[in-house]
């Protein structure tokens, strides 16, 4: 409910990743990853989809901390929620002025220390952990949800070849 307050109703979905599935993620991510499934919470109203949420588990120096990560429908972060942090050091990460660099970004962007996200002095390891669940996140929703409807990042993509650079920079 705190990512997806506008909808309705929210369903809970378990995404299995096959062997073939997985490596396409990890590819399109550029790292490797244990996770097998995800559990995915759909938002909706009415007959539409409003969002995705996934709860994610990730390793920050040495134990694993869990967030959500909202994205709506058509593939941008809404919110990034820490949950749990367990380490002694580095729970800046779970404060909303470090999660609003989030906020907004697709599957397209970089979502990578230095580029897009400013990292924390002395929680390198969390930012990092965090920038990437995040980004595979933005990737399982790309595949398994927008894809499939049309509005995944290929179409996004060919979109913006059709519209030239200029145009997709400035609008029409």
């Amino acid at each position: 409910r705190a990512l997806l307050p506008k909808s309705q109703r929210i369903r809970k979905e378990v995404l299995h990743l096959s062997p073939d599935q997985k490596a396409l993620v990890e590819s399109r991510i550029g790292w490797k990853f244990p996770e097998e499934s995800f559990e995915v919470y759909i938002g909706e109203t009415g007959a539409s989809v409003d969002g995705y949420a996934v709860v994610h588990n990730t390793i920050g120096k040495h134990k694993p901390m869990t967030y959500m990560v909202g994205v709506d429908q058509k593939g941008h972060v809404i919110a990034v929620e820490l949950l749990v942090f367990r380490e002694a050091r580095g729970s800046e990460v779970g404060k909303k002025r470090f999660n609003y660099q989030y906020e907004g970004k697709t599957v397209v962007d970089p979502i990578r220390i230095n580029r897009d996200i400013i990292n924390i002095s002395g929680a390198t390891m969390s930012v990092r952990s965090m920038s990437a669940g995040v980004k595979r996140v933005l990737v399982l929703v790309d595949e398994f949800y927008l894809k499939p409807l049309g509005l995944g990042s290929d179409k996004v993509a060919e979109r913006r070849r059709e519209r030239g650079f200029f145009r997709s920079l400035f609008g029409d």
